[in-house]
């Protein structure tokens, strides 16, 4: 069963990739990677606008 912890800054390259994963093929479109990156680290510089979290097995991150 998975663990689930808060996200810190050094997991925003493992989001991106899966917010780039998903978004594309939930919308059938190919999102910009340097848009999801910059996204992503924006919203660790500003945590009063909303946070991540990782879903791990076995300490490698399945999902967030």
């Amino acid at each position: 069963m998975p663990t689930v912890r808060p996200a810190t800054p050094s997991d925003a390259e493992t989001i991106a990739s899966f917010n780039e994963a998903n978004g594309g093929r939930d919308r059938g479109k190919t999102l910009d990677p340097g848009t999801i990156r910059a996204g992503v680290k924006a919203l660790f510089a500003r945590p009063e606008l909303g946070f991540y979290l990782i879903a791990e097995e076995e300490e490698r991150a399945v999902a967030s």
